[in-house]
């Protein structure tokens, strides 16, 4: 008897244990430290729709900055029917629209502890300079952080409140556009543009008196650079993580040694372009020298891996259409043998 006893405490307690499962109670709590916020949308709002519509189709190079910043390397999305109900996790911007943006002190790595205290001490400069040095062209402002969510854990140590309004209007420029009362786009203060490719003579000055560079993002993998006025060593940067596959071709197609390229920022990477090496490595054909005797070139920065990219996607089919014409050949010999 006390077997039977016990084996019906076990079940009811797993079945009370499973209530707030079965019946989606924990839809209905609260996020953690709020009272009126939850987790689980069905669509973002139309707000949102129209930011991503209109980024999508934004021409340029160049990353965009969530604001207000969140602790994690995330955002805050409202839901469109459901009241106080959010998306909060990863940005879907980069998915949704192809467009690099940066939200949260995590997306800054290690130097998100210094822009915590930059804030805390209104250094809002180092802040603008850090930018500049990640090519944040694009500022997407969010109108609409409930009162429930600002002293949040999602804005831990008072991190919302640090975001004053002389914080925003010290980065922020002309105004791009509003998407309904959600959100607003803006263009960074001229104070910290930066190109997605520049050359100087010192990485962190980013305007170059010495030398003109213009470039074109031909695809993801590839970006054609001219280059006018070099007269001596300057250092060519593209803001992009660091990979050392990437590579400066000339028109010939010669590379430049990987001697002379470098990490700069932490992440991004430099080149070193010195004039007498151009002249003395490569043909004449792909310089010319101009009347003052500085050089005029043409370069492709390019992404090596891609050269395998149809091979792969080709051995990759393949190997699909032979599993599944092996699979109905299988099937095909079974039938067959089913029939005699």
């Amino acid at each position: 008897m006390f077997k039977e006893y016990l084996l019906f405490a076990i079940f009811l307690i797993a079945i009370i244990n499973a209530k707030p499962f079965l019946l989606g109670e924990f839809r209905n709590l609260p996020y953690w430290t709020t009272k009126y916020s939850h987790d689980g949308i069905n669509d973002f709002n139309k707000d949102y729709h129209a930011l991503l519509d209109f980024v999508k189709n934004q021409d340029g190079v160049g990353r965009y900055l969530s604001l207000p910043l969140l602790t994690g390397n995330s955002v805050i999305i409202e839901g469109e029917k459901q009241k106080d109900h959010y998306y909060a996790g990863v940005s879907p911007l980069l998915l949704l629209t192809g467009k690099n943006d940066m939200s949260g002190l995590m997306s800054f790595g290690e130097h998100s502890n210094k822009v915590f205290e930059w804030l805390s001490k209104k250094d809002y400069d180092s802040f603008g300079q850090l930018l500049q040095q990640y090519n944040v062209k694009y500022i997407i402002l969010s109108n609409s952080t409930s009162e429930d969510l600002q002293p949040s854990f999602m804005f831990s140590d008072g991190l919302f409140y640090l975001q004053t309004k002389n914080f925003f209007e010290s980065i922020i420029g002309k105004k791009v556009k509003d998407f309904g009362s959600r959100y607003s786009l803006f263009e960074i203060n001229p104070k910290y543009l930066s190109e997605k490719i520049y050359i100087t003579d010192s990485p962190g000055s980013f305007v170059n008196q010495e030398a003109k560079l213009s470039f074109k993002k031909t695809a993801t993998h590839n970006y054609e650079i001219e280059i006018s006025g070099l007269r001596k060593q300057l250092s060519l940067v593209f803001l992009d993580p660091y990979l050392k596959e990437w590579q400066l071709l000339t028109q010939s197609g010669k590379k430049l040694s990987t001697e002379y390229h470098h990490p700069v920022f932490g992440y991004a990477n430099m080149w070193e372009l010195n004039p007498q090496i151009i002249q003395s490595d490569f043909p004449k054909s792909d310089y010319q020298i101009m009347s003052d005797g500085s050089l005029k070139l043409k370069l492709k920065l390019y992404f090596q891996p891609y050269n395998y990219f149809w091979t792969v996607n080709i051995i990759s089919a393949s190997a699909y259409t032979l599993g599944i014409a092996y699979v109905l050949l299988s099937i095909f010999i079974k039938f067959i043998k089913k029939q005699k």
